[in-house]
């Protein structure tokens, strides 16, 4: 930048990038122009070679020791200046109040030490492609903070037996990558159960009756809980989910009564489970009488914990009507037209005077492990005032991107010398962890914080999410 360049520390109104910019970096590079230098042996040389060879033996031999080896009579020649008492003041412990009041009164432009990105071709020196990648993909925050270990497949960085069990799952395929038709058939069979078109209560007792965690009079025995398994309904068999809703016999007469033209007595069916598995890979039904059965058995069971608290047991025409007005209004419910809303004007609105909006988006180069971030600063007018495009070698995530991205146009606000800002960014993600309206995920949570740190500095800021 022209200001950066001229080394002005103030910023005056209209466009950085005048004449007046330009006038003063091109006299300040005149006079700090080297044309030549002389030697030690008086000889005069214009070549970049030779020119630094005079400057690096300049200040070698400044610097280079001679190697003395008795010093004491020159140290006893020299007169302390800092007391006993003032250099024990001087080597106290920092006060982290004393760090934060020297930061502050830095030149925002000026750096104590690095500025905060990492140093890539380090990186990738010391560590292996891969994990450099990984490495330089994590984006810094100039505000340091500690070291700590974190989980990283979960968004907070928390361990979980939930996350735990999905990379146990994950590496165990990675290490048994032949799948088995039986594997396949289990995926399809779940995925037909979680896209059936009723109503997501049915979806999860279908879940639970394969998985036979019902809790059915077998299983309520195996558990302690009751000492008889036998079927109130018939009492001719055990109570487990196969006879309570196939074997039965009130049972096969809501079946007969429903009319379905399925294979009732082809085979007898141990669990839950296994009578759907039939209907799907034997028979191949279609997604309607799937859905009939799914909820017909679900009315089934309904009617069965009502009469087992004392309310008289369901006819099997009024369990069937049950089943068929559910999948009506399901059907119903998704046949009607949606109420759209008229669409809100998303177009850019400038700020009101004296304060500036500042919008920045990032882009993601996968191919080449780089990011591009864009700032632009408008006024009341919408005149565009400022900007900036930057390019970062880093392999970041979209996420990670645009944080950075936002975190460059904080900094670039600060600059310029801006006391009343708008902040438009178009990551929800972004801008409900700086808004606190949700906790920032932990690959971005140091930039949020970091952020936050910045925005103090402005008389008034303002962040909003702009589509």
């Amino acid at each position: 930048m022209w200001h950066q360049r001229a080394k002005h520390m103030w910023i005056t109104d209209g466009d950085n990038n005048t004449s007046f910019f330009h006038q003063k970096a091109s006299n300040r590079k005149q006079r700090s122009f080297i044309k030549g230098l002389t030697d030690g042996s008086g000889v005069w040389h214009e070549d970049d070679q030779n020119m630094e060879r005079i400057i690096l033996d300049y200040f070698f031999d400044i610097f280079h020791s001679n190697g003395p080896t008795d010093t004491t009579a020159i140290a006893e020649a020299i007169q302390p200046v800092v007391t006993e008492s003032m250099n024990n003041f001087l080597c106290q412990p920092f006060q982290e109040v004393e760090v934060h009041k020297a930061l502050k009164q830095m030149h925002p432009k000026k750096s104590p030490g690095p500025d905060g990105e990492w140093k890539a071709s380090l990186i990738r020196q010391i560590f292996l492609p891969d994990d450099a990648d990984t490495i330089l993909s994590i984006p810094r925050s100039k505000y340091c903070a500690r070291d700590r270990l974190i989980w990283a497949y979960t968004p907070r960085g928390t361990f979980t037996v939930n996350s735990a069990y999905k990379v146990a799952s994950s590496l165990s395929s990675l290490s048994h990558p032949c799948q088995t038709s039986s594997d396949q058939s289990h995926k399809t069979f779940w995925r037909t159960i979680w896209s059936l078109n009723i109503p997501n209560k049915l979806k999860t007792f279908s879940w639970r009756a394969s998985l036979n965690i019902l809790p059915t009079k077998v299983n309520l025995c195996h558990r302690g809980v009751l000492d008889n398994p036998t079927c109130e309904a018939c009492g001719l068999g055990d109570e487990t989910s196969g006879h309570l809703f196939w074997d039965c016999t009130s049972t096969r007469e809501t079946w007969e009564t429903a009319g379905i033209p399925i294979d009732l007595r082809g085979m007898q069916y141990r669990q839950y489970i296994d009578f759907l598995w039939h209907l799907i890979f034997v028979q191949h039904v279609g997604m309607d009488l799937l859905e009939f059965v799914v909820t017909t058995t679900w009315c089934m069971w309904f009617s069965r914990n009502k009469t087992r608290l004392g309310a008289p047991r369901q006819s099997c025409r009024d369990i069937i009507h049950k089943a068929r007005t559910m999948l009506e209004e399901v059907r119903l419910a998704h046949l009607r037209t949606p109420q759209h809303k008229e669409a809100a004007d998303m177009r850019w609105t400038p700020p009101d005077f004296p304060k500036y909006k500042v919008n920045t988006d990032a882009a993601v180069f996968s191919n080449t492990k780089a990011v591009g971030i864009g700032v632009v600063v408008r006024d009341h007018e919408g005149a565009v005032i400022a900007a900036l495009s930057k390019r970062l070698s880093l392999p970041l995530g979209p996420l990670e991107a645009e944080v950075k991205a936002m975190d460059e146009a904080v900094s670039f606000a600060k600059d310029i010398g801006l006391q009343d800002v708008i902040f438009e960014t178009d990551s929800t993600i972004i801008n409900n962890a700086l808004t606190s309206t949700t906790i920032a995920p932990v690959s971005i949570e140091n930039i949020v914080t970091s952020i936050l740190h910045k925005l103090q500095d402005f008389r008034s800021s303002e962040l909003q999410h702009v589509r």
